[in-house]
């Protein structure tokens, strides 16, 4: 993404003072995306008429977000941790699209549900409208 501004603010501050004061709105931004991710789709009928599957709410809640700073760059981290049995299947649900088998998205979830890619994508304007606010706000301090 790019932002305005962020250059001569590095410039005024340094790269790591810079990055300190940005980390909450990128913070904010990751749990927009949090938020987007655990927000189930509505239900698909059950294939051959039968009884659709009970829904527990285990996948939305397993949802976290962090973000954080590691020397002078900024992360965001969004993760799944639903398991059932001890397994992991997250990655079953809202994996990529592509990829080898047990890391990505199972065939009777595409189409109903995101990929979590393609929701940080969605939302990835909204992020950054959040970090321009910021640098924006701190230069005219």
């Amino acid at each position: 993404m790019r932002l305005e501004g962020l250059d001569k603010l590095e410039k005024k501050l340094g790269r790591l003072a810079t990055a300190r004061l940005l980390l909450p709105a990128l913070g904010k931004g990751a749990k927009l995306i949090h938020q987007e991710a655990a927000t189930y789709p509505p239900q698909p009928k059950p294939r051959g008429g039968g009884k659709p599957y009970r829904r527990t709410g285990l996948f939305g809640d397993s949802f976290s977000a962090r973000s954080y700073q590691r020397q002078r760059d900024l992360y965001a981290k969004i993760q799944n941790t639903a398991a059932r049995r001890g397994r992991p299947y997250g990655v079953y649900v809202m994996g990529p699209k592509t990829g080898s088998r047990g890391r990505r998205q199972a065939w009777m979830h595409k189409g109903v549900w995101p990929t979590l890619e393609g929701v940080a994508n969605k939302k990835a304007g909204e992020v950054a409208g959040l970090m321009q606010a910021k640098i924006d706000q701190i230069l005219r301090e």
